[in-house]
């Protein structure tokens, strides 16, 4: 078990400073970093497994430092008379259920909180980030707990969709959680078990034979049963998928259906298009008004310096944009940080985040409201 760079006697005083209070400003920087540190080793094993923890920057290493540092942020949290609440609740006062000589049960406890912590925050980092993702995948859990044939297994960090026949004749999946469904209990694999000894289909591959079979109105349980039915047919594949693979295929071939939907309204447009064209841009114009009057109140009261608020102005016009082309949506991170390159999630977070997504959110509703007799 790692230490990052310091003993075990070395944590155990180092953290009993911290909680009560007899600390350093060098050691409260130390503590901070052991957290980082056990953070960053935690999402680099979720990316081993396959997770995307990342938005794709050019510098990775450097955005999971700010992920894990945005992570463990929280537990750092103090009341008003300067105390960390959080980790004297969760340690006690000066340590006093740990004895000095077994440092290492208070570095498993440290391992513990800081794990559980960053699964919370990514969480919900995922759902700032991509809320259009994040909402797809609670629709598809929502589809499996109400379906009688489908299950979501968990397996080395991960979540696999399956038919639960299978799961019943390889998962040992306990009975209670079947709600009684004597008659999926008793029956045999739906197609020939999950056989988890084979590779997995490529996402490439799942899309594409998806795409062929996939209908616009299908909701969501039909969609998930076509994917299984794919693989199941596939003999030399696994019989399951990763659920995050199966909300990235379901995207991209809405995404895909969409552009040709747009195309083929491009082509096909009717005598009033020029009319309703005309009506869009006016009430984009609008909103675009709207906001910048906020913005410029913000610069009046000193929040806002002029050249960050030009940069929200501009990143707030893509945002309202993207409202009338929904399959090209950013995260509002990604928006702004077109217009400020040298934005990092954790200043965005600290710095932007409650300005900006409340002038988003604003925008956003004002262009609905302007555009409803249109829809």
């Amino acid at each position: 078990m790692g230490n990052f760079g310091l003993k075990g006697e070395e944590i155990y005083e180092l953290l009993r400073k911290v909680v009560s209070g007899s600390f350093s400003e060098r050691e409260l920087i130390q503590l901070v970093n052991l957290f980082q540190e056990i953070s960053l080793s935690y999402l680099r094993y979720l990316q081993i497994l396959g997770r995307r923890i990342g938005g794709g920057e050019p510098d990775q290493l450097s955005e999971l430092e700010n992920i894990a540092l945005d992570c463990v942020a929280p537990l750092f949290r103090r009341d008003r008379q300067g105390r960390f609440v959080i980790l004297r609740a969760y340690f006690g006062e000066d340590l006093k259920g740990y004895d000095p000589e077994r440092p290492l049960e208070i570095l498993a406890d440290v391992r513990r909180l800081v794990v559980k912590k960053t699964k919370q925050e990514l969480s919900r980092i995922f759902r700032e980030r991509d809320p259009e993702g994040a909402r797809l995948l609670r629709n598809i859990r929502v589809a499996v707990r109400t379906s009688k044939d489908l299950h979501i297994f968990r397996e080395a960090g991960k979540d696999w969709l399956c038919w639960r026949r299978d799961a019943v004749a390889e998962l040992n999946l306990e009975l209670d959680a079947l709600a009684g469904d004597l008659e999926t209990v008793h029956a045999a694999p739906r197609s020939g078990g999950l056989r988890r000894d084979l590779p997995l289909i490529p996402a490439a591959e799942l899309r594409a034979r998806f795409l062929s079979v996939h209908s616009a109105n299908d909701p969501v349980p039909i969609s998930l049963r076509k994917m299984l039915e794919i693989v199941g047919e596939s003999p030399e594949y696994q019989n399951c998928i990763p659920v995050d693979m199966a909300a990235w295929v379901m995207r991209e071939v809405h995404a895909r259906l969409l552009h040709a939907h747009m195309r083929e309204e491009a082509r096909t447009g009717g005598p009033f298009e020029h009319v309703q064209n005309r009506e869009i841009g006016e009430a984009v114009a609008a909103v675009d008004a709207l906001l910048w009057e906020k913005l410029k109140r913000y610069v009046w009261r000193q929040k806002l310096p002029p050249k960050v608020a030009e940069a929200y102005r501009c990143a707030l016009r893509d945002v309202i944009q993207d409202e009338l082309d929904p399959h090209q949506r950013l995260s509002y991170y990604r928006q702004l940080k077109h217009y400020l390159p040298d934005l990092d999630y954790l200043e965005y977070r600290n710095r932007h985040r409650s300005i900006f997504e409340y002038l988003a959110k604003l925008g956003r509703q004002e262009l609905a409201q302007r555009l409803r007799h249109l829809i």
